[in-house]
């Protein structure tokens, strides 16, 4: 019989019960871990998350009601923060990118570096994944998103690694040319086909 039951643990959490705490990680921590790595493919990556995860529940601890369910409310918040990861890994690489401009002789005092102009590039790049056809947008999304091998990838499909690194290839161009005839400006246009070679790698 478990010690503690869902309305327990939440009044018990409340009184900053430390041992509720340690009941919780220790019965839910490898099934959310497992979770996040399925999503963002980096062990590491994913015990840093886990580990935010459990210090976003102990800081909300006094929020919970009696309604709520730990295991629910757990693998919701490891969804999202991973989600949040893999948003902030493409801002990375957009930055870096444009960092990077001078190499090739773009003058970057004259492009805004605005979370507007970030945000259209992420909402184009989105957008045009869902554009892809199911079978190529999920190949895409596991190779070049979640950062799974073409086998691994191949393995969850029930495909070949030469189709799935066929679809990989074959978005990332649709992904370059959508990019081309939907960015506002030329200079976003160039940072999104940057990004999305950087995806063939």
């Amino acid at each position: 019989m478990e010690i503690y039951t869902d309305t327990n643990i939440i009044h018990q959490l409340q009184e900053d019960d430390e041992r509720a705490f340690a009941y919780v990680y220790e019965k839910y921590h490898n099934a959310v871990y497992a979770n996040i790595l399925k999503l963002v493919g980096n062990k590491t990556d994913a015990e840093d998350i886990l580990q935010d995860v459990f210090v976003l529940l102990w800081n909300n601890r006094l929020k919970f009601t009696e309604r709520h369910k730990i295991a629910g409310w757990l693998f919701s918040a490891s969804y999202y923060k991973s989600l949040e990861f893999l948003r902030k890994s493409v801002k990375r690489s957009i930055l870096e990118f444009e960092n990077n401009k001078f190499d090739i002789g773009i003058d970057t005092n004259t492009i805004p570096d605005t979370e507007m102009v970030y945000e259209e590039r992420l909402a184009i790049l989105n957008n045009g994944i869902e554009q892809l056809s199911p079978q190529k947008k999920s190949a895409f999304t596991l190779c070049r998103i979640y950062g799974k091998s073409y086998e691994e990838a191949a393995d969850q499909m029930g495909l070949s690694a030469e189709t799935i690194k066929g679809y990989v290839k074959d978005s990332a161009k649709f992904l370059k040319h959508y990019a081309s005839i939907q960015a506002v400006s030329p200079v976003s246009a160039f940072t999104l086909y940057c990004l999305i070679s950087f995806f063939l790698i």
